[in-house]
Formats: structure tokens, C-alpha cells, sequence
């Protein structure tokens, strides 16, 4: 999305999405920012924050084996950012996702 990241923008953006594609109904799962909270307010769409950004925020966890799997997570989240390649044969391989 081009623009300021507002929630009117977000759900502008996504509304005109929605018509454009001709999708049903729409639920999301969206990281936690009140921005993206508030847009899915606006539209009356059913949205559910992120479990795993919640987790990545938590800053006491001391548990050496939750630690490790955080760990491996970002680097795997990492390497599928920094590689359009690697996403668009993901896409490919798990097209649901």
C-alpha cells in the first residue's frame, strides 16, 4: 500500500482490494498495531491479531528451548523477506498459503 499507513488509508486500500478481487467475506490475521486494529473497526471485518507477533514482543521470556525456537523463527521469517525467490516457490509448493 502506497501512502501513510492510517486506518483510514489501510481500510480504504483494503475495501477497494476486496471489490477489485470480488472476495466474500473477509477475516485477517494482522500484527497488533492499532492502526491496522482500528481499520478492520472501520470496515466491520473480522480481524485477529497476531499469536506469534504477541509472542515476539515479549521480552522476559528466559526459557532456553522457547529462546532457540524464537531464534530459528526470525531467521527463517528473515530469509523469506530477503528472498523474493525463496517466497514465490513457497507460494508455489503451499498455494493455500
Amino acid at each position: 500500500m502506497e501512502g501513510s499507513h492510517t486506518a483510514q488509508n489501510i481500510s480504504g486500500s483494503l475495501a477497494e482490494t476486496k471489490t477489485r478481487l470480488k472476495l466474500p467475506e473477509c477475516l485477517a490475521t494482522t500484527d497488533n498495531a492499532a492502526n491496522e486494529n482500528k481499520a478492520f473497526q472501520l470496515l466491520c471485518w473480522n480481524r485477529f491479531g497476531c499469536f506469534g507477533h504477541r509472542i515476539n514482543l515479549i521480552k522476559a521470556i528466559s526459557v532456553p528451548c522457547v529462546k532457540q525456537i524464537l531464534t530459528k523463527a526470525r531467521k527463517l521469517v528473515t530469509f523469506f523477506l530477503a528472498s523474493s525467490n525463496a517466497t514465490d516457490k513457497a507460494n508455489t509448493s503451499f498455494p493455500s498459503f
